[in-house]
This record gives C-alpha cells, structure tokens and sequence, in this order.
C-alpha cells in the first residue's frame, strides 16, 4: 500500500503513512458500523412492570406524539371550516379556517398580494402547500364569483359557543382546541396532570415550564377544574417508593410522612400531617388535596 501511494503520488515519507493509517481507520470504522447489528442485537423489555403512575403517562405521550404527526401539516378534518370562499379575496383568518396553518395562511396572502390572481379553480393546486388531496376537499367550496370580503364575521356569528372543558378528564385532542395551546404544551399538560393524579387548580399550571400569569388567564376562558376527579393517595397503606414519585412528595417530604406512621400509627386526618415539623404549612396544604385517610 505504502509503495503503491509513494509511487503514484507526490507525498512525503510522513504524509504516506497519515493517508495509510487514515484508510485503515475508514476500512474499520465501516466493518464495525455493518456488524455492529450482530455483534449487539437490541433487546427488547417486553416484562417490564410499569406502576399505574406510568403507565398513564406513557399512554398519554404515546398518544401526543400520534397527534402531533397528524397534525404536522393540517388540523384534522373534522377542525376544517366549510364555507364558499374566493381565494382572490379570501382574508388569513379565512385561510387559517380553511385548516391551513397560520404561516401558510400568511405565505398565500403574501403571494396573491405579489399581483398573482386565480383564474380557475385548478389554480389553487399552484400553491406549495395544496396537495392533490387538499384541492379535492376544497374543490366544491371555490367560486370565483363569491364576494367573500365580509365572510370572516359572517361565519364568526354562526359559530356555537365554545364549551369549556374539565382539564382533569380532558384527552390532549381536546386540548389542542384551545387556543394558546399546541402539541407540545398539550403534552407537558398531560404529563403534569399523571404525575399528580389530577388538578384542584388552574394555577397549578405555573408549575409547567413556559406556563405564565397571562396564558394561565387567557386559558381560564376555555378550562375548569374539578377537583373531585384527583386521583387521591391512601396516604396509610401506599409503599414509600410509591409515595415519593409524587411532585409533592419528594425525598424529604415523603421519608418524613413514612417515618412517622412507623412510629405514630395511621394519619386521621389533615391535622396529623401538621404534627410533622418537617413540613411546612404550604407543603401541606398542596398535599391535602391529594392524599386520602381511609
């Protein structure tokens, strides 16, 4: 190999044998990378025993990521909006109603206002984000004669007002109807509520990365909470390791809980949890919401 290089090619002694040795490592560096597979097949945990806890929340991101994948390039077809529009005059909010996402809405106006007009129906197959499958579910809907400047508020009017939903039993399809929420905050939701076992409040929400005062109000208009759907704690019978993979039960807290029922017998009520000095009166009364006496 060294002659082969030195003969061929204009390379010093030290420069042959750098390309020499960098062509061994390519040479093992893909021998490894093919049998990689057979030397470490992949394993596969199919005994694995999950607690409820995680069980909930591994359906719940199982199910979010489902969603977001439909959802990637339009909203679902029963969010679509049906309507006679003009897309020579149809406005963004029309577009975005249409199911179209707000950047393509935007990107569509922006086109037309360029001084590009649709002449015929088969014209909206030239925007970049009309699918043959898209034009087919828009195609009856599309008059070019429609004088649609004024559609927007007309539709608004016959809209049914929006329901609020119960954020304790609410799926993360639902969710997404909200405004203010997408996928991903969707999916931090869901996670929250499984970890606690349910919400007794709206604020309860701040404790979500990304979750501030102002979204938290503009979100009450669209969600309630009843409390009476927690998912409670039998704070005398659950196992320690159980007790603290709750959020408010971290280490500290819930080895104070578990030590003293060792020593003082069963919990009654919310007063006994005050006789433990360790914990302070706003962590008990978060917890009180949680946690069950029978």
């Amino acid at each position: 190999m060294k002659k082969f290089i030195k003969t061929n090619f204009d390379f010093t002694h030290t420069e042959v044998r750098g390309l020499t040795l960098l062509l061994i490592l390519v040479v093992l560096a893909e021998f490894v990378r093919y049998n990689y597979s057979k030397w470490f097949p992949e394993t596969h945990y199919t005994n694995i025993q999950f607690t409820p806890f995680e069980k909930r929340w591994i359906d719940s991101l199982q199910q979010v990521d489902r969603l977001e994948f439909e959802r990637k390039r339009y909203k679902s077809p029963e969010e679509f909006e049906r309507f006679v529009f003009n897309p020579n005059t149809l406005p963004e909010e029309g577009w975005a109603r249409l199911g179209f996402s707000r950047k393509q809405a935007a990107a569509i106006v922006k086109f037309r206002n360029k001084g590009f007009r649709f002449k015929q129906k088969e014209d909206l197959k030239k925007l970049f984000c009309v699918t043959e499958k898209k034009y087919r579910e828009l195609e009856a809907l599309i008059s070019l004669d429609a004088k649609d400047e004024n559609i927007v508020s007309k539709e608004n009017k016959q809209r049914p007002a929006f329901t609020k939903l119960e954020l304790n039993t609410t799926d993360s399809v639902s969710l997404l109807r909200v405004k203010g929420i997408g996928p991903f905050r969707a999916s931090k939701i869901i996670r929250h509520r499984t970890r606690l076992g349910g919400f007794w409040s709206l604020n309860q929400l701040k404790e979500i990365k990304g979750f501030d005062d102002t979204l938290i109000t503009g979100l009450s208009r669209y969600l309630t909470v009843d409390s009476m759907r927690i998912i409670r704690i039998r704070i005398n019978t659950i196992a320690p390791e159980e007790l603290q993979k709750h959020p408010y039960c971290w280490y500290g807290v819930g080895k104070s809980i578990v030590n003293y029922r060792s020593k003082h017998g069963q919990f009654r009520s919310t007063d006994d949890l005050r006789k433990i000095y360790a914990l302070k009166p706003e962590q008990i009364e978060r917890l009180a919401h949680y946690v069950s006496f029978e």
